[in-house]
């Protein structure tokens, strides 16, 4: 990646975050082959940000997804650090809480995930992220819950025979 105007001007800290966030948005359209390659160069810039002082929200859920595709356990305190940060834009609220939610959801810390993940369903409307929920409260045995979050996926995208199983097993 090129910057499109002079940034000599800025401090190196803001270079390198600036183009660590580039790197993590490459590695979201790009081919997974080459993705992983801008992962990490992604990450070293944003690390050396980080390390620079950077503690913005952006610097900090842009770290807790670069560790989350690197598979580090690191993810989750990145996530909640961009939480923390007053302010936090939706997006970038959104990003830590996906993080948070699926990735204790796959360690099957379940009543984290499910903290997260409500907070998620009242960010943002995705049928998606309703059957995360449901099957992290059917993880729980709390099925009257499922149901509720598998009635709101199928609210959402009725044409989705998916989530029409999900509520049906619950």
């Amino acid at each position: 990646l090129v910057p499109m105007t002079d940034v000599s001007r800025l401090p190196q800290i803001e270079r390198d975050r600036a183009l660590g966030l580039a790197y993590l948005e490459l590695a979201g359209v790009t081919e997974p082959r080459a993705a992983g390659r801008y992962i990490a160069m992604g990450y070293e810039l944003l690390r050396r940000a980080y390390d620079a002082g950077a503690r913005d929200s952006e610097v900090l859920a842009g770290m807790a997804r670069m560790r989350w595709q690197q598979r580090s356990d690191e993810c989750l305190s990145f996530a909640q650090q961009a939480l923390d940060v007053k302010d936090c834009p939706p997006r970038t609220r959104i990003t830590a809480l996906v993080i948070q939610g699926v990735w204790n959801l796959r360690k099957k810390q379940y009543e984290r995930s499910e903290k997260a993940l409500q907070a998620l369903v009242r960010c943002r409307r995705r049928a998606s992220d309703w059957q995360l929920l449901g099957s992290c409260r059917m993880e729980r045995k709390n099925f009257t819950g499922a149901i509720e979050a598998f009635q709101n996926a199928v609210a959402i995208r009725p044409d989705d025979p998916g989530f029409h199983e999900l509520l049906a097993e619950a």
